[in-house]
């Protein structure tokens, strides 16, 4: 049956007449209400086939770039897809990578993950070396001398204490979106100018690690002064504060159409970067970023959700495979259907664990990611086959992890009779209207509760809304997830799920969850951290329920030949812009 789909599915790509999709180990019910939406609904026809075409015909590992034996080359100016406007410009408060990919080049961290192997040692930048002390609760970093801020102001320890103060503790009207690793900070100290020292109250098995991560730039002081006296929010909306230690040195931002950074001749890593610049393209549309990449517009794809499409993956193995070189990532986030615990009947935990029973998972990942070789895997709250994630075996153990049954769907139904919620009960499932996996995503839950009677609306909305009306708590049931700078415990669970967690706005609050997230935080054996981690995480997807993981993202980039020095890697999202090491090969 896959074989024969092949010729009518790609011609779907642009035919909005219904086809089905492949059906195999897909249950009855949703193969009913798969048919009737995808005759109802052109849009999500020609996404979701297209993905179809691309786990049919083109799944295997993407081809690995080649690296010339010649040394690195200087000069010339490298050039990007981006998919959106920045929400803001500050990295204490945007977290997105709509900001990140943009200001990276721009700034330096006191240490960083390797972005060619996230578990390998981590790489000094602003610290040129660091000691723990013996009780696990202090880290000493011993700064660079003779860095300077774009300005030409000299950076300090002082710079460093700033910064993390402001992470740690904003001041009223900042929400700081990276500070769940530093909850156990009470005291950071400036012995001297080249010297700065960490304290914590218990000793902090991630805190170093999470140090690294790429949203921990270090803003100036002076400029953070500066920029704040009227609003503490005031970083964020203006570009020409913008003043880094980094690799670039900002040079123009203009809205919708593009963002630009030039060579800092004065940069502290001697001999880098070999770019003279870097240059952004903002382009929302998909089509047209693809056209860019493709016509040799741009290098390289955006990154993240809006890298490439399958089907445009496809093409590139088809048809450009000469020019460009296709590198498939799995991304640092989960994309999944999340609850407001704050409202009925979201607040009783029988309704969500229904609903997470009644999802059929492996017509997820086929339908909505496109299966093998789409954009998404199977995954819970953790990335996966990582240190302190769940197997696979692991995994499929949890309710609603496993192959869907009848026998689900009735006690999903059951649970929901139990908890009260009538037949016909109003569901309101938000979405970013901009992201077509995103609204796949949401249409494939509204298929899915339907069959429990529920009467399930899909509202699109543009990204600022999604974000004020979630920081709001204005929704039932939203689609998006948990980004993580690093793949810790501290950060896919403590900081959104833990009663403690400063990212919990609205998820369910459970004791058993709290000690056991609070435990692994400060237990410095890895083995036993792991057994703590993963008791949590499985009580949270079995019992608790605060989200329904639909899949773990996997990026598709698109990287010009040309481009040597840059291969996106696996969780390596948020760590993989600095771009000093990136250079142009010229004939």
């Amino acid at each position: 049956m896959m074989s024969c789909l092949l010729a009518s599915l790609e011609s779907a790509l642009y035919d909005t007449t219904a086809i089905s999709p492949p059906m195999e180990g897909i249950g009855q019910g949703v193969k009913v209400h798969y048919l009737r939406r995808l005759r109802n609904r052109s849009g999500w026809n020609v996404v979701v086939l297209g993905m179809a075409v691309l786990a049919l015909v083109a799944c295997g590992s993407s081809a690995d770039p080649t690296t010339p034996t010649a040394e690195p080359q200087y000069g010339g100016i490298l050039v990007r897809t981006h998919a959106a406007d920045p929400a803001g410009f500050d990295p204490v408060q945007d977290s997105s990578i709509n900001t990140l990919d943009l200001i990276a080049p721009i700034f330096s961290q006191l240490v960083r993950l390797n972005p060619e192997d996230s578990d390998g040692a981590l790489l000094p930048e602003l610290a040129e070396k660091w000691e723990v002390g013996d009780d696990g609760r202090q880290v000493t970093f011993h700064l660079r001398a003779d860095v300077r801020w774009h300005d030409g102001q000299p950076f300090t320890s002082d710079d460093v204490a700033s910064h993390f103060n402001r992470v740690i503790t904003p001041p009223s009207g900042l929400f700081s979106s990276q500070r769940a690793p530093f909850v156990d900070v009470i005291d950071i100290q400036t012995p001297n100018p080249e010297t700065v020292v960490f304290i914590t109250q218990q000793p902090n098995a991630g805190l170093l690690r999470n140090l690294a991560g790429g949203h921990y730039m270090v803003v100036a002081k002076h400029v953070m002064e500066r920029e704040t006296v009227e609003n503490p929010r005031g970083l964020r909306s203006n570009p020409d504060a913008l003043i880094g230690t980094g690799p670039f040195i900002f040079q123009r931002y203009e809205p919708s159409n593009s963002f630009e950074v030039r060579k800092n001749p004065d940069y502290w890593d001697e001999g880098k970067p070999y770019l003279d610049g870097i240059q952004f393209f903002i382009i929302k549309d998909s089509a047209a970023r693809f056209a860019a990449l493709v016509t040799g517009r741009v290098h390289t794809t955006a990154s993240g959700t809006a890298s490439l499409t399958p089907p445009e993956a496809k093409e590139i193995r088809d048809s450009y495979a000469d020019s460009i070189n296709l590198i498939e990532a799995r991304g640092p986030f989960w994309i999944g259907a999340s609850f407001n615990s704050n409202t009925e009947p979201f607040n009783d935990p029988r309704v969500r664990q229904a609903l997470s029973l009644a999802v059929d998972r492996n017509a997820y990942l086929k339908l909505v990611t496109g299966g093998e070789g789409g954009v998404g895997m199977i995954g819970g709250f953790s990335p996966p086959d990582t240190d302190f994630g769940l197997s696979l075996s692991q995994l499929r153990e949890v309710p609603g992890y496993r192959d869907l049954e009848n026998a689900d769907i009735l006690s999903a139904r059951a649970l929901l009779v139990d908890a009260g919620v009538p037949d016909g009960f109003e569901v309101s499932i938000m979405v970013r209207g901009d992201v077509s996996v995103w609204v796949n995503s949401a249409l494939f839950f509204q298929d899915q509760w339907s069959e429990l009677g529920l009467d399930v609306k899909v509202e699109q909305v543009e990204f600022g809304t999604s974000i004020s009306r979630m920081l709001q708590g204005d929704f039932d049931v939203r689609i998006g997830g948990i980004a993580f700078n690093t793949p810790d415990p501290d950060q896919y669970l403590f900081a959104p799920f833990s009663s403690d967690g400063p990212n919990n706005l609205y998820y369910p609050a459970d004791s058993e969850v709290d000690r056991l997230l609070d435990a692994q935080r400060h237990e410095l054996d890895p083995d036993l951290r792991r057994q703590l981690a993963q008791e949590a995480e499985i009580r949270l997807l079995s019992e608790v329920v605060p989200s329904v993981v639909g899949h773990y993202a996997v990026y598709l980039y698109g990287v010009r030949k040309e481009v040597q020095g840059w291969v996106p890697r696996d969780f390596m999202l948020y760590n993989q812009a600095r771009m000093e090491n990136v250079w142009l090969h010229q004939d």
